[in-house]
């Protein structure tokens, strides 16, 4: 029985106990008053104990957002990935204007939730972020976007599952069921004309079918590639091991993944549409993400959402071992200004979805307030985490993952 095991701890085992519980209290006494600045001041034994207990926190931050915010946040894309599905095998049965009202509003729904997973793409070079991909290639750029003319192509011969499963990031994902159920094809995205448009085409039916069933399978395949119990890179990115060479990697990886991601949405996302980029002042709307759907708006917010999952943790936990627990460990009022910053962007962001406006039309009607509040402040948000964030989290910056993009 287990508690008799208890009762037959070696001498030895119980030395070992006491010196851990010794070096915790010793810890519990001496950290308080370590400062930051006093680190080059302090004893070697006091070093390492911060050494200890800075490794041990990383640890917990690691475990925590891998954990107890990824893998469920994947698990929720699995949900709302089935109930596209769903819809879409609804709407390939009747096609009227509550049925794709409701194939919208489903796509919308699993592409919030998709765009908060964003802060775990991490690196192209994991295994996970082929299933990114798959879902949407417009983070590796322009060559892996749909193209109107050949999504019309591809509809013609009726795609199955398994032909869509095995086409190329231009012809699957999000963006290519947007086109479908945004778009009757001609330009239009009023209700009836999309709904005349996939009534009298069995080949555009059958592909939003075969389009919703792959990107539930591959939400599957990307769940399944964090879960602990199949690919595991949930406890790998946990305890710096597989991927990872080390709790230190592992933590590098993980903060210059959001630096990169506020990079994306900051200068891919609306700097180049915009014209706000080295690249020129000339407004390229079709450059938008989601441009039938007309949602840049909201796919800005709910990627800023994943950010601020994983900065603050989940809702209602007030231990989460969150990246907020890190920076008010080392600096409670840099905790505060970032947390500040995300509000804010997101109030702004959120007005303007408010108030019916899209990125579109703000390109060219409202371009002062989208270099201002919403292009300024994402680069603002990500300088602010690829200087004093990883400045005082020790970690390295590595090369940008989005070189050439």
């Amino acid at each position: 029985m287990r508690s008799l095991e208890f009762t037959h701890i070696s001498s030895a085992k119980t030395a070992l106990a006491r010196k851990i519980k010794i070096l915790v209290f010793s810890a519990a006494i001496i950290l308080p008053g370590i400062r930051c600045e006093d680190l080059g001041k302090i004893t070697g034994t006091e070093t390492l104990f911060v050494a200890l207990f800075a490794n041990a926190s990383m640890g917990e931050f690691l475990n925590y957002s891998a954990n107890q915010v990824a893998v469920p946040q994947f698990n929720r894309l699995v949900t709302a990935t089935q109930d596209l599905k769903t819809s879409a095998a609804a709407y390939n049965t009747t096609q009227n204007a509550t049925t794709l009202g409701d194939l919208q509003t489903k796509w919308l729904a699993a592409r919030r939730v998709f765009k908060q997973c964003e802060v775990f793409y991490i690196n192209r070079s994991y295994l996970p972020s082929n299933y990114f991909h798959r879902l949407d290639g417009y983070i590796l750029g322009e060559t892996s976007r749909p193209v109107a003319s050949d999504l019309d192509t591809a509809a013609a011969s009726s795609p199955s599952q398994s032909t869509v499963d095995s086409y190329p990031l231009t012809r699957k994902g999000f963006a290519a069921l947007e086109y479908f159920i945004f778009n009757d094809g001609a330009g239009s995205n009023t209700i009836a004309n999309i709904n005349t448009a996939n009534t009298g085409s069995a080949g555009r039916r059958a592909y939003i079918v075969s389009l919703a069933n792959v990107i539930q399978l591959d939400a599957f395949r990307l769940s399944n590639s964090w879960s602990n119990t199949s690919g595991n890179f949930a406890g790998e990115m946990a305890t710096g091991t597989g991927s990872f060479g080390g709790i230190k990697d592992a933590v590098d990886s993980f903060i210059n993944g959001m630096v990169q991601l506020e990079y994306v949405n900051q200068d891919v996302r609306i700097g180049v549409p915009a014209g706000l980029t080295l690249a020129g002042t000339t407004q390229y709307p079709a450059k938008l993400e989601s441009i039938y759907s007309d949602s840049a708006y909201k796919d800005l917010l709910s990627s800023l959402e994943g950010l601020e999952l994983v900065y603050y943790g989940n809702a209602g936990e007030s231990d989460a071992r969150s990246l907020s627990y890190l920076v008010q460990f080392q600096n409670k009022a840099l905790d505060a200004r970032i947390k500040t910053k995300i509000s804010t962007l997101k109030s702004l962001i959120q007005g303007r979805i408010n108030a019916s406006a899209t990125l579109k039309t703000d390109l060219t009607g409202n371009l002062s307030f989208v270099n201002t509040e919403i292009y300024t402040r994402f680069k603002d948000l990500r300088v602010t985490f690829a200087t004093e964030v990883i400045g005082i989290l020790g970690a390295n910056a590595l090369p940008s993952n989005a070189d050439g993009d």
